[in-house]
């Protein structure tokens, strides 16, 4: 029993530390955009840092060294460069590493948590399984909104676009008039467009880029009759009014399919969140009746049971009312 609630309480401290020091890390390490304008705020006026001193130069310490530590594991991963971009899609102003950290602080804290509810041989595997998954989960989550907000506000941009280029503008001033009246994520993105080409990349190839970013086919198809226009000539503005068009329709398709389908997605809905609800009340104000589910072999057997067979059915349901366009 002691050795038991000594790795609980281990497990506890682990993950708070670590919890704590990845949502403390941008602040003490300047990682995002706008911390590292504070990095002036270091020099006096002879020009000197003056840097930390006491509780926040060992806090800055302990950082740098998980941070290294994220640094290493990072390189070891063949797919740094895509976790980087669904950082960028979702919108988080993290590095991979400080996420990482966020990854294994939040997989601390969940193994915490099913040490404390839960048996160790049921809460180890359940609460390392939603530590793990729930930045996951909402990393997903806020991309799949960001890109569907991209998606949604695409349309009108490219129409302000197209109005600049009868008025007499250039694709990059166009471009910059978009960035100063269109609101986020389109001024976010196409800001971005506009300081690569300024950096000396090619426009096409940053538009690309930031199709990948938000994962945007529409504006895939812009990019090719771009290059296409740049190769035989012709009025873009024309050519950019015609790819409007194109992606409205298509949205208004979209839209009558999703409302057509909106009974699918709700049985969906309820059917795969009523028993999770029901046992979750039921583990909450009668934990003594479905305490055999978790307490026996033969209660884990059929709770692992019911976990992959409603899993199985959201994901069968998900295919069914999943309509593409």
């Amino acid at each position: 029993m002691n050795l038991e609630l000594s790795g609980i309480l281990v497990a506890v401290f682990a993950g708070a530390f670590l919890l704590i020091l990845a949502v403390l890390l941008p602040a003490l390490t300047q990682g995002g955009k706008k911390k590292r304008l504070r990095q002036l705020n270091w020099f006096d006026g002879s020009g000197a840092a003056t840097q930390p001193e006491g509780a926040a130069a060992q806090a800055v310490a302990h950082a740098q060294s998980m941070l290294s530590w994220a640094d290493r594991t990072i390189d070891d991963r063949a797919d740094t460069d895509r976790l980087a971009i669904s950082l960028e899609r979702a919108g988080i102003t993290l590095r991979p590493q400080e996420w990482l950290l966020i990854w294994a602080g939040s997989t601390f804290a969940g193994v915490a948590g099913g040490l404390i509810l839960l048996p160790w041989w049921v809460g180890m595997p359940l609460g390392a399984a939603a530590g793990f998954g729930a930045p996951w989960l909402y990393r997903q989550l806020m991309a799949r909104r960001r890109v569907n907000r991209f998606a949604e506000q695409l349309p009108d941009a490219l129409q302000l676009i197209v109005g600049s280029l009868q008025a007499g503008f250039s694709l990059p001033q166009a471009l910059d008039t978009l960035v100063r009246e269109s609101a986020a994520p389109v001024s976010a993105e196409f800001g971005r467009v506009l300081a690569e080409t300024r950096l000396g990349a090619e426009l096409e190839d940053a538009l690309e880029r930031c199709a990948e970013r938000t994962d945007s086919q529409d504006l895939s198809y812009m990019v090719m009759a771009i290059r296409i226009h740049r190769d035989v000539g012709g009025s873009l503005a024309e050519v950019l009014t015609t790819t409007v068009t194109t992606m409205r329709e298509r949205f208004r398709l979209k839209r009558q399919v999703r409302a057509l389908s909106a009974e699918g997605r709700l049985s969906a809905y309820v059917l795969v969140g009523l028993p999770i609800a029901i046992g979750a009340y039921m583990f909450l104000f009668r934990s003594d009746y479905v305490r055999p589910l978790y307490t026996t072999f033969a209660g884990t057997l059929m709770l692992a049971a019911g976990v992959v067979m409603i899993t199985a059915g959201a994901f069968w349901m998900s295919r069914l009312i999943k309509v593409e366009v």
